[in-house]
Order: C-alpha cells, then structure tokens, then sequence
C-alpha cells in the first residue's frame, strides 16, 4: 500500500477526513475551525487617567519642582537625633570611619524600577536625611515621569554640596552605582561621587553574620532596635507601583512607597547608635567579637583590638586567645602572653609551644627549659631547634662548668 493510502486509512479510523476531501470539505471544516476558537477581545487597553501635578502633590504632602519632578518634606523625630548624637559623643566611631560629624551625614535611600540594578533600571524615588538649622529633615525626589530626570540630579547634587559623609545600606553596591550612571545618561553630574560613603550593611556583617539569620534591614530593626514595620509595602513592590502610577495613573500606591522609603531613612539613622555601640562592646549586642577585633585592628586600632580580645578571653577560640597573646606581647604585656601560651600549651596547641619555647630561649636565655618545650613539637623544623637547643644547652652546661 501506498503511503498516502495508509495516511488516508489512518485518517479515517482516527475519524479524521482524508486528505482527498473536496474543497468543500476543507472550507466546512476550516468554518467549524472558526467557530470553535475563542474569540478575542476587542475592547481597547485601560487608557492612562491624567493626573493633575499639583493636586499629586497635595495629596502626597509634597510640592512641585518642575516638569515630572516632586518633593516632600517630613520632619524628623527629635529621640532619633538625640540618640545619635549621645552615642557619636560616648562612641566617635567606627573602624572605617574614626570621627563622625552629625552635621556632615547624608543619609541615601532609593526606590527603583527594578532590583537587578544597570543602567535600565530607573531611580524613581530618592530619600534623603540630613540636619538643617532646623532640625533634622527628611526630604524625598519623587519623579512622575521620565522626563523628571535631569531636574532630580540636579536637585540630588545641590543637597550634597553641603555634606561629605553619605551613610547608606547597601548604597554602595547598588544606589550609588546606579545613580552614577543615571545622572551620566541624563549629561548630569554625579551626585554622590565627591563623597565618602559609609555603607552601614558591612560593619552589620561583620558584627552579626556568624549570629543572625541574615543581615537585611528589616532583620536589624527586629534584633537591634526591637521593631517590626506594621502596614509596610514591602520594598519589591515598589517598582510595580511605580509602573501603576506611570502606565494607568493610578496613585493609590505611591504613599505606600514614600513611607516605606521615609522608614528605611530612620531606621538608618537610628541603627547608628547601636551599630557604634557594638563596635565598643559586641558581647553586650551579642555580636562577633573576633570579627570586630580583626577590623579593629586591620584600620590601625591595635589597642582597642586587644582590649575587646580581653574582655572577651574565656569566649575565644584558640586563634583569637593567641592573637590576644601576640597582641598583649607587643604591648610590653609579656606575663599574659606566657600565661595565655602556657595554657594553650599544655592542650597540645603547637603554636602555643613554639611560642612558649621561644621565649624560654630568646626572652629568658633557658635553652634547657626552651628544650623541654620544643620536644613536644613535631615535623623536620621541630627536629632542627631541639638540635639547635640541645648544642645551646650543651654550651652553657660546659661555660657554667668552667665558671664563665
């Protein structure tokens, strides 16, 4: 049989017409074809509601700065900025940051069209927090439209021609860049790049990686200041909001946004106080210790990295006891370096040994006590300072022999 015939047969005992059937048949069956699809809507796409700027505005609690661009005022708690500058008084700094100036601080907060960051995704809302002669203000750049952007940077460069210090979570990885290359998109300067930037999430990490869950904002509010956001817009709606507001006018969302952004402000300057705080004294925030010691110590704070260390001695590892040890012998304290080598000693700890060894044969001049030390270390370097050791004791046994 042919191979059309079997396609025909098959057609037929699966009750599918052949492929022979008249033209008629194919138009029949090409009209039931029709009426069984489902038919597509023809009614037009939601038009986009005009929206007055000015009566946005009003509602927002905010004003017009120009085409596509708003801004909005809101006073800030007095207690915050009380507590800030009763801890940069008790607490001046941070390992990265050794002074901080209340009056110099910008702190930054953005909302975006997108999380993956680049150049395509749009900063639609800038939050900033500084102190004026009034008082502490937060103020938010709210754009309404793209064409609102070049009055933003602007605006944005105006306010940090007067600070050196922006503080941020996560700003440098993801609002600064991006705001950088918004403003060179838009032939602006970039706002923030004639400032230093203190990037709260990184002393955060280093306090409270090895302790918390995760480091986000929200998580550092619950465990550091003991509040949980109520009736919050979760940032990731932010962007959608956004597009609401742009593609159908629709502003329900947009005081949603500027509170969520206003509270990430103030939780950024009120983390502050707790965040210096535990850099002095991390065991009473219940933070990493060693982590801090270590930075402490890495931006030049020898010091106060030994005093954290001591504070903190019965809760070390091994690593952080003899790096307490090193540090208190470079500091003149040779009697808890010894006592700390001595005790890591007798757990068989071979640093400790070495370390002990050596000062019985460098400090003290005993090669015979540096002897008994070093025999309980192991490996080939182990084997060539008994050696050593031994000719040193054989040399002062025939020198006191002699009376020398």
């Amino acid at each position: 049989m042919a191979l059309k015939d079997r396609l025909n047969t098959l057609r037929r005992e699966s009750g599918v017409e052949p492929a022979s059937a008249s033209a008629g048949d194919v138009a029949s069956r090409l009209e039931r074809l029709r009426a069984g699809s489902r038919p597509r809507s023809s009614a037009p796409p939601d038009a986009k509601r005009p929206v007055d700027p000015h009566a946005l505005a009003a509602g927002l609690g905010a004003r017009v700065l120009g085409d596509y661009l708003l801004c909005r005022e809101v006073a800030v708690s007095a207690a915050a900025t009380e507590a800030l500058s009763a801890a940069l008084t008790t607490a001046p700094g941070l390992p990265e940051r050794s002074e901080i100036d209340p009056g110099s601080l910008l702190f930054v907060d953005t909302e975006t069209s997108g999380l993956a960051g680049g150049t395509g995704t749009l900063v639609f809302l800038v939050g900033l927090l500084r102190w004026e002669a009034a008082g502490p203000v937060c103020r938010q750049y709210l754009l309404t439209g793209f064409g609102g952007e070049p009055a933003l940077y602007q605006s944005l460069s105006a306010e940090a021609a007067t600070a050196s210090l922006v503080v941020s979570y996560n700003g440098k990885s993801f609002d600064a860049p991006l705001l950088r290359d918004r403003a060179c998109l838009n032939r602006q300067a970039s706002p923030l790049a004639a400032l230093a930037h203190l990037d709260l999430l990184a002393p955060m990490r280093r306090l409270f990686a090895t302790r918390w869950p995760d480091c986000r904002l929200a998580t550092a509010e619950a465990l550091l200041l003991g509040e949980h956001r109520s009736d919050d817009l979760p940032g990731d709606q932010a962007p959608l909001a956004w597009f609401d507001f742009v593609h159908r006018g629709d502003t329900q969302r947009l005081p949603g946004v500027l509170s969520h952004n206003e509270q990430d402000l103030v939780s950024l300057m009120r983390l502050l106080p707790p965040l210096l705080g535990a850099h002095q004294a991390p065991l009473a925030y219940g933070g990493d210790v060693a982590a801090t010691a270590r930075a402490w110590l890495r931006h030049g704070s020898e010091d106060r990295a030994r005093d954290l260390l001591a504070d903190a001695e019965a809760c070390l590892a091994d690593a952080e006891r003899l790096e307490l040890a090193r540090l208190a012998r470079r500091a003149g304290d040779r009697d808890t370096a010894v006592r700390i080598w001595r005790a890591l000693a007798e757990q068989g700890n071979e640093r400790a040994i070495e370390a002990i060894a050596k000062h019985y044969e460098h400090r003290l001049g005993d090669p015979s006590t540096a002897l008994a030390w070093a025999r309980r270390l192991s490996g080939l370097e182990a084997q060539r300072r008994c050696r050593r050791l031994e000719s040193k004791r054989d040399g002062a046994m025939a020198q006191g022999e002699l009376g020398l």
